[in-house]
């Protein structure tokens, strides 16, 4: 499997390559990388950071959806952020998985491996029961006294 692992810190880039060290890596520092490299290379999956500079992953993920037949690339998000409001965009722009660090290496491989070896069908499906399963704990949160939810934003 050939990973695109796309973050700003190079570190964490080192440190993602040798722990998929059983897998073919390309690496990206931002977003404006990640597209060369996914227009130059055949990507399996991308590994995708929240926090870049210049656009961030949710844009960078909205462009690589775009992109057409490329864009059809399982993507698998990163990020220290918890809350259900970042899954939510996430998956809102179309994002596969969302994986919140520190996480275990061999779990993020075994993730990396079965939304890889999903069907378009059940990606999308998954895709949008994750979604779900967000906005509902979403609103649980604000019955129990959380903060207001987002404004309505449309499903892609």
């Amino acid at each position: 499997m050939h990973v695109l692992i796309v973050d700003e810190d190079g570190s964490v880039r080192h440190a993602l390559t040798q722990a998929l060290e059983s897998h073919r890596v390309s690496d990206a520092s931002n977003g404006a990388q990640a597209l060369a490299v996914l227009a130059a290379e055949s990507i399996d999956v991308i590994l995708l950071g929240v926090t870049l500079s210049g656009p961030d992953g949710i844009s960078t993920l909205t462009r690589i959806r775009g992109s057409g037949v490329k864009g059809k690339v399982p993507v698998v998000m990163l990020s220290r952020r918890a809350g259900e409001i970042d899954h939510m965009k996430a998956y809102r722009a179309g994002a596969d998985a969302y994986v919140v660090r520190p996480f275990d290496p061999a779990e993020l491989g075994m993730i990396l491996t079965e939304v890889a070896a999903r069907t378009p069908a059940e990606r999308e499906r998954r895709r949008i029961a994750e979604l779900s399963r967000a906005e509902l704990l979403r609103q649980v949160e604000v019955r129990l006294g959380g903060s207001p939810p987002p404004p309505d934003e449309p499903v892609r």
